[in-house]
């Protein structure tokens, strides 16, 4: 019955589409917009995939050409996600095209948590198979980030990040990133996960080979005087005087402890 009535709704599409008069000399593009909507969703109740994805990239067209970028990333969006779930190779591949059109349109239409999302969703999808593609998404969604709103999605957000630069091996673009994912912390008091950063910090700039910038580092964050009392300053001092003193049996067991973990578990 809904392939039926989505047939009918695009049937409906098309006619709006054609309807012209002297009266109205444009398509009726709001009307035909509504139907291609429908259509979409009763295709995909029956699970026919395909047609439920043209049918609303045709809705995202119609809402272009009323200027409703909004309606038409959201189509767009909806269309990158039916497609993503198909998990072939080449419906991956319409996903990312699909989500790419939808993360500009939400740009140009201000509303940049849209992107964000968009660009998160993807990265954490490709994170186990694909690090490298991920930390491409997930750093595009952490520099769109406006570090002065608190958005539920920000956390998850850098966390991830610094947690697929790290895998990547990618540590001058991971220690420019905590440094960020730390101003966010100072400005919303989430102190718990600013505290790991600055332990996060000094880990990076050892591992970088810099002690002298981990040593400048670990003062720097010792001017908040509640930090001085907490186990990741005591685990980044303890660090850095293990690279000091080249002492490879406290590294070892230092890199086996909480403070590195949860780099891996963010």
């Amino acid at each position: 019955a809904e392939g039926t009535c989505a047939k009918e709704k695009l049937a409906a599409a098309q006619k709006a589409l054609a309807r012209k008069s002297f009266f109205r000399p444009a398509p009726d593009y709001d009307v035909a917009e509504r139907q291609f909507k429908g259509a979409g969703m009763d295709f995909k109740l029956c699970g026919d995939i395909d047609a439920a994805i043209n049918a609303y990239e045709q809705a995202a067209d119609c809402a272009l050409k009323t200027k409703n970028k909004f309606s038409a990333a959201g189509y767009f969006e909806t269309a990158g996600k039916m497609a993503q779930d198909k998990k072939t190779s080449a419906d991956l591949e319409n996903a990312l095209r699909l989500y790419d059109r939808a993360c500009t349109l939400f740009q140009e239409s201000d509303n940049v948590t849209g992107a964000v999302e968009i660009k998160f969703r993807i990265g954490r999808s490709l994170f186990r198979t694909d690090a490298e593609k991920s930390a491409k998404f997930l750093v595009e969604a952490s520099n769109l980030i406006d570090i002065s709103k608190n958005d539920a999605v920000t956390i998850d957000v850098f966390s991830l990040t610094l947690n697929v630069l790290v895998k990547t091996r990618k540590l001058a673009e991971a220690l420019k990133h905590v440094r960020r994912y730390s101003k966010y912390c100072k400005a919303i008091g989430r102190r718990d996960q600013l505290f790991k950063n600055n332990l996060t910090e000094t880990i990076l700039l050892c591992a970088i080979g810099d002690v002298a910038a981990a040593d400048q580092a670990l003062m720097d964050h010792f001017q908040n005087s509640d930090y001085l009392q907490q186990a990741e300053a005591a685990t980044a001092e303890d660090l850095i005087e293990a690279y000091r003193k080249l002492d490879g049996m406290k590294l070892e067991a230092l890199q086996k402890g909480r403070g590195f973990r949860f780099l891996e578990n963010e």
